[in-house]
């Protein structure tokens, strides 16, 4: 009879020490043998481990995410440089990959914007203040409505200076 007693007492001690604060079931409080144990992923961020005869969660550090129950640097903003994809982060802003193949936000040049993943040539203008020019000799921009437009001077007409002359 004793035997049974120590063996049930032995039970309730186990199944007790696998709850949590609240009272409540958790496998992350149930016993464990630290040569045996196999640590495993609580969260993304966050892993088991075996302390003290007691499974226990262990947080991964602020750069790093659990895969397998091993928290490993975070590789999302890993990047290969030759077959990188550029993307606007907004107008003046895109994304590139640097030389340490990590992704990370490059200012457009002055005079451009991001537009397709590549900074180009910013093409709006202040009426009024833009001053046309001549793209071949019979071509000229202008800006009309806060955009840059290639007008064409008409027939017999020949631009100079930025100005049509018939």
């Amino acid at each position: 009879m004793d035997k049974r007693l120590v063996l049930l007492l032995g039970v309730i001690v186990l199944l007790g020490s696998a709850c949590n604060e609240s009272r409540e079931y958790s496998p992350y409080y149930a016993a464990c043998i630290p040569e045996s144990f196999s640590p495993t992923c609580a969260t993304l961020k966050s892993y088991t481990a075996c302390a003290d005869n007691r499974i226990v969660i262990r947080d991964c550090l602020d750069n790093q995410t659990c895969s397998n129950g091993i928290c490993r640097e975070n590789t999302a903003n890993d990047c290969v440089q030759d077959s990188f994809v550029s993307a606007c982060v907004d107008d003046g802003y895109k994304y590139i990959c640097n030389s340490q193949n990590r992704i990370e936000q490059e200012l457009c040049p002055a005079g451009t914007k991001c537009k397709a993943g590549s900074c180009i040539a910013d093409d709006s203008c202040v009426d009024g203040e833009y001053i046309s020019s001549c793209t071949d000799e019979t071509h000229y921009t202008v800006c009309r409505n806060h955009q840059i437009v290639t007008e064409s001077c008409g027939e017999g007409a020949e631009c100079k200076d930025g100005i049509c002359i018939a």
